[in-house]
């Protein structure tokens, strides 16, 4: 059971996603130190959503490496880290407002437009979030999960499998 000092409310400021982890952020890189991790040592996050933990381990200056099958996930991560290209803020703030304006499940619908409003708000966000250069490797990948796995030879994997319905539902963490 996770001590309920860790059980933080997420970031109202931090993009909205399904299973977001923010909140567990803290107690990630107390175990990681713990188990004598230092900066400089690699971290691998699968399913990684908003990025939260790799943040966190960016911020503490951790190799990061991430995969996820979402597009909207990979342009989070580049525009985390530093490169924030046209196309790749453009997919990012989309998602972003996408998942604020209209939540997760979308019943099938795409949406005809987008406020204007929520893109600029998160596009600030954003801009707030974006880590400057820690010197330490961190590479983005987006696709299958058991692939990324198979292949990776680190210091430690955090994998969470908190994973949406159709029908809106979600699993417990």
């Amino acid at each position: 059971m996770i001590p309920n000092k860790w059980m933080l409310e997420s970031s109202s400021i931090w993009p909205p996603y399904f299973g977001n982890q923010k909140r567990f952020a803290p107690y990630v890189m107390e175990l990681l130190h713990g188990l004598g991790m230092t900066p400089g040592n690699a971290l691998y996050e699968t399913n990684a959503g908003s990025h939260a933990i790799a943040y966190e381990a960016r911020r503490n200056r951790f190799q990061t490496h991430t995969n996820d099958i979402g597009v909207y996930s990979e342009a989070l991560g580049h525009c985390l880290y530093g490169d924030m290209s046209g196309a790749t803020l453009s997919r990012a703030l989309l998602g972003a407002a996408l998942l604020e304006q209209y939540g997760y499940d979308l019943k099938g619908a795409v949406p005809a437009d987008v406020s204007p409003q929520r893109l600029s708000h998160w596009r600030q966000i954003l801009l707030s979030l974006r880590l400057h250069e820690c010197g330490q490797p961190w590479s983005i990948t987006r696709g299958n999960l058991w692939d990324f796995i198979e292949h990776q030879e680190g210091d430690a994997i955090y994998v969470d499998f908190a994973w949406p319905w159709r029908d809106g539902r979600s699993t417990d963490e």
